[in-house]
């Protein structure tokens, strides 16, 4: 991005480039719909550029007419999903300041390439890999559940990060990922058992394995969809509440294989 901006005037091309990215990385970070929209639209409105924004779960299409009069059309295919509130957060105080001047079209693209650097650092990872182990440990606490359960959950959550590391070389998908890691876990929780029934401990199992499988829920890809619909936005609220039910049932479905190779005997 640096070395294009460095080469061209930052008025027509390069001006869609930065915006645009911004709303990629918007939409990679699972925001709502309108935020993204609104986003854009005000980023252009700063340099007196009439948009027209359509943003999905996986496409970015904007209308671009210049002062010039130019008209451009730009679709952007987005793949890749992971929710991050912090490249939110900072996608919209580029948004404020490039609207209140404080910002130049350069300075926001060095404010944007310095995010997607620091996203990708293996420090950056290891903290989000420990956060879907904590998460899970504390999900025990809230559902009731005792030290046993506490200590269970720690080592399921241990298996979901080792899960994690052996899917960044893999490159799964995230459908086939939720499916083999809910199956993996729920054989764990009956490995756990039989752990702690040969130290003559016990520990509720369906404790263990909801909170377990707490950090796969899509959550927040559930609410946002809800938000969307609401504001009016029926295609991406339809697309996200797709996604959500599809990755739950996709978890569901990991959970009762494993259910079933371990009997229900062992969960109750």
């Amino acid at each position: 991005m640096k070395q294009y901006l460095d080469s061209i005037q930052p008025e027509n091309e390069a001006l869609v480039e930065v915006i645009l990215t911004a709303g990629e990385i918007l939409i990679k970070a699972n925001a709502e719909a309108y935020r993204i929209e609104d986003s854009l639209k005000r980023m252009f409105s700063a340099y007196k550029c009439q948009a027209d924004i359509i943003a999905q779960s996986t496409s970015l299409i904007a209308t671009i007419r210049f002062p010039d009069q130019q008209t451009i059309t730009v679709i952007r295919r987005v793949n890749e999903h992971q929710t991050n509130l912090n490249h939110v957060h900072t996608i919209n105080s580029i948004s404020r300041n490039l609207t209140e001047g404080k910002y130049t079209l350069s300075q926001a693209a060095n404010v944007m390439d310095e995010l997607l650097i620091s996203s990708n650092t293996s420090r950056n990872k290891r903290l989000y890999k420990l956060g879907f182990l904590m998460l899970g440990c504390s999900f025990s606490l809230v559902f009731k559940g005792g030290f046993n359960e506490f200590i269970a959950s720690f080592l399921n959550g241990c298996i979901y990060v080792l899960l994690l590391v052996l899917n960044d070389a893999a490159g799964l998908s995230e459908l086939m990922f939720d499916l083999l890691a809910s199956l993996i876990l729920s054989l764990s929780v009956i490995a756990l058992t039989a752990l702690f029934t040969y130290f003559r401990m016990s520990f509720d199992g369906s404790i263990v394995l909801i909170s377990s499988i707490m950090p796969m829920v899509p959550g927040i890809a559930l609410t946002n969809a809800l938000r969307d619909l609401l504001n009016g936005d029926f295609v991406s609220g339809s697309n996200r509440l797709l996604e959500a039910l599809v990755i739950a049932g996709t978890i569901a479905v990991g959970i009762g294989f494993g259910m079933g190779i371990g009997g229900d005997g062992l969960w109750f």
